[in-house]
């Protein structure tokens, strides 16, 4: 747990804020390509007190991933326009886990984001509206 700003000496918070940051960056390069930060946008949302691995691997959040999927340009051929399936998403979540970004056990219980994890996610660019 990272103690708020006051309590940390100024070199410090940059320090922290680049941590994340380059662990995000390294998250959306592993398999699946570019579907790390947009997960990590979904588990901080909705409760990060735990989410239902139904609701992280559900249409809506699939169709999420797919459109927000990180682009790497075109380099990567794991990047392709497909729609992200129910494996993709359970893999960007083992991404995550594997560089401590969030708590993810396989079973149908829940995932959680860490507390440190939510103050440092950038906004999430706001989902269209279908009509």
């Amino acid at each position: 747990m990272v103690p708020d700003d006051s309590g940390l000496p100024d070199a410090h918070r940059a320090t922290v804020a680049a941590t994340w940051s380059l662990s995000i960056e390294h998250a959306d390069r592993l398999r699946p390509t570019g579907l790390a930060r947009p997960m990590l946008h979904l588990v901080a949302l909705p409760n990060p007190n735990g989410i239902p691995a139904t609701v992280l691997t559900s249409r809506p959040a699939l169709a999420y991933l797919t459109e927000h999927r990180t682009p790497d340009g075109g380099t990567d051929p794991d990047l392709s326009p497909r729609a992200v399936g129910v494996d993709d998403a359970t893999d960007a979540l083992r991404c995550l886990h594997r560089l401590s970004l969030v708590d993810h056990t396989p079973a149908p219980l829940t995932r959680r984001c860490a507390s440190t994890t939510l103050s440092n996610v950038p906004p999430a660019k706001p989902y269209p509206r279908r009509t």
